[in-house]
């Protein structure tokens, strides 16, 4: 049976309301000095957090792809993650649509018919487009649905292989954050890279490959539950640390994943500080909301600045948790469990099709 670590949805509670306090401050023009506003400023890291969270839970909670990748499993697996992610970012690329439509001033170049439908299909950010469009968040979901699609065989490769060789693909991780390998190849063929965003696969490049890190963290750190909680917290502080440190500099994605990784083989202990940090009832029903809160908060930024302008950046945080609290109760969890019955009730029609052999 998979063992359930409350602090790894915890940790996802607070990533998802880094991000938001980014936009409801940096991103609506209130700006500042020290370190506080400089934590502020770099929650785009969130996105970091979740990626190698990601990563490293599908390693947690999918182990029959440890030995091999079989059609049938592929197919109940995938079918679930679609329904984890699919109907709230459905649900909030029509609200932007409607809110477009009702007139308020969200409509950009990047809002086409060819935009939508690479939203629709959760490939806006394979690079077929530089720029974000529509729920412009949902960029991050459609590098998931990439790394998706890709974890199981990831995974064989990840746990056939001994864990210095998993050690080394979070080494190269680093590097590719730091040396941009992607981006010097375009250079040297010719293309300009000034501006790119998520052309020619940048951003898909980047993410996905952090994702891969907390895959890779999983096989490394496998079993360090059995270590003493001064193990985990000492990770976790060094986490911590590294965080601290990158929003004290200029911003790099690789110390940022460091930090990310650090903190995340801490949790895995489910003891001592992890667990009375992000193991607590609150920090799990954030991270219980935190796909919800992700994806409306910036939706909800929208109605706000015309409808009620001049809000408290409290009182906007207590809107958008508000929002994301009903959002998940009435639309998120709801559309997940019909789906998933869905797909089992199909499952069983199927094998009750298949004919027995007989002599």
């Amino acid at each position: 049976m998979i063992r359930n670590i409350p602090a790894l949805t915890g940790v996802r509670g607070y990533a998802a309301l880094w991000v938001v306090l980014m936009h409801y401050t940096w991103g609506a023009g209130i700006k500042g000095d020290g370190l506080f506003m400089h934590i502020l400023l770099y929650g785009f890291s969130g996105v970091i957090v979740f990626l190698v969270l990601s990563g490293f839970v599908m390693a947690h909670v999918y182990p029959e792809f440890r030995k091999s990748v079989n059609p049938a499993p592929y197919r109940a697996y995938f079918y679930k993650r679609i329904a984890r992610i699919y109907p709230m970012h459905l649900v909030t690329l029509f609200a932007f649509l409607a809110l477009m439509k009702a007139g308020y001033p969200i409509e950009t170049p990047n809002e086409t018919a060819y935009t939508f439908g690479l939203n629709l299909l959760l490939i806006q950010a394979w690079g077929f487009v530089n720029q974000f469009s529509w729920n412009a968040l949902s960029w991050t979901i459609s590098v998931e649905m990439f790394a998706y699609i890709w974890f199981p065989f990831t995974a064989l490769v990840m746990f056939k292989l001994p864990r210095f060789f998993a050690a080394a693909v979070m080494a190269g991780v680093v590097w590719i954050l730091i040396e941009m390998p992607h981006v010097r190849l375009l250079q040297s063929a010719g293309i300009d890279v000034n501006g790119i965003v998520l052309a020619h696969g940048n951003f898909l490049i980047q993410f996905s490959s952090v994702f891969v890190a907390g895959v890779a963290l999983y096989r490394v750190v496998e079993g360090i539950d059995k270590l003493p909680a001064a193990v985990s917290d000492g990770l976790i502080i060094a986490g911590i640390a590294v965080f601290a440190y990158a929003c004290a500099t200029p911003f790099h994605s690789w110390i940022m994943t460091c930090g990310a990784l650090l903190l995340i083989a801490g949790l895995l202990c489910d003891k001592g500080l992890g667990r009375l940090l992000f193991g607590n009832r609150v920090s799990v029903f954030l991270g219980e909301i935190s796909y919800s809160l992700y994806l409306t908060h910036f939706l909800l930024n929208v109605v706000l600045s015309i409808e009620i302008a001049g809000l408290r950046l409290a009182d906007k945080i207590s809107l958008a948790i508000c929002t994301a609290t009903i959002s998940y109760y009435l639309i998120e969890r709801p559309s997940r469990r019909i789906l998933r019955k869905l797909g089992t009730r199909r499952k069983m029609v199927a094998q009750a099709d298949v004919v027995p052999a007989t002599t």
